[in-house]
């Protein structure tokens, strides 16, 4: 279930209850870069975010639903630079679509800076 289907589902727009939803996504992504894994919570993100948890709960349920909304955002998000890329690059030479692929993906998957330090927080030195 997308973004809209989970906020339709409870009666809710773009945002919750007047939070955009985007910025419990953002403060998702803060929390983790600041936190890690081991020690991300909802009520971290929801103190992030400037809501509620129970606000927060009506569209996420629980962590893992939330942290699933948000990868799914963000693959979404690749998979349309990805068939972008594709589409402007279509009758063009293998090596030029291939390019053009490669990093329409890279530029989605590892966005500057706050990417970067995400995989870094995560893998460890192997990603650097």
């Amino acid at each position: 279930m997308g973004d809209r289907e989970r906020a339709k589902k409870v009666g809710l727009n773009d945002s919750l209850h007047g939070f955009d939803v985007e910025a419990i996504f953002e403060a998702t992504i803060q929390v983790l870069l600041r936190h890690g894994a081991e020690q991300f919570t909802t009520t971290r993100v929801a103190e992030r975010a400037g809501v509620s948890v129970g606000t927060l709960y009506q569209c996420y349920p629980n962590k893992q639903s939330l942290l699933f909304a948000v990868l799914e955002r963000h693959l979404n998000l690749v998979i349309r630079a990805v068939e972008g890329a594709c589409r402007e690059n279509h009758h063009r030479p293998l090596e030029t679509m291939v390019a053009a692929v490669v990093h329409a993906g890279a530029d989605r998957c590892v966005r500057p800076a706050r990417g970067r330090r995400l995989v870094r927080a995560n893998l460890g030195p192997a990603a650097q």
